[in-house]
């Protein structure tokens, strides 16, 4: 019970850091191809990552839908005082609760940019450290 409301709770952070590691990942892999305009790489990358956070968010959507679902007895839809839901309320609060969750396709399509940028960022930081460091000193 414990466990399952702390990965509830960390899905959306875990979710944020996996999408901007898999953009740093997609910018070096985008590095290893010589290309004049790096726009289309970017715009790709820009739908990859718009895609991954709504596919992320739906996927905790349906879990979440499910789980309190299946406290859902009698199947109407509406939960009743015969219902036990008991330590479980958070199920229904996190369904809920979350906004950018529930509205994913406007969260993600106006969030990405920055996420793509500071992954960006995060690229050229590492790929000018990893410079620094495969220089010999002399």
């Amino acid at each position: 019970m414990y466990l399952e409301e702390t990965l509830i709770r960390a899905s959306g952070p875990l979710s944020m850091l996996i999408g901007i590691a898999l953009a740093t990942f997609l910018f070096w892999l985008e590095a290893m191809h010589s290309r004049r305009s790096c726009w289309p790489a970017f715009l790709a990358i820009y739908v990859f990552i718009v895609t991954y956070f709504i596919a992320a968010a739906r996927c905790v959507q349906t879990y979440l839908r499910w789980r309190v679902d299946s406290f859902d007895l009698n199947g109407n839809g509406i939960f009743e005082h015969t219902e036990p839901f008991g330590a479980y309320g958070y199920l229904q609060h996190h369904l809920f609760a979350d906004t950018g969750r529930a509205m994913a396709f406007i969260t993600a399509s106006v969030l990405a940019p920055f996420f793509l940028l500071f992954s960006y960022v995060l690229y050229r930081a590492l790929r000018f450290a990893v410079g620094l460091i495969a220089k010999p000193q002399g």
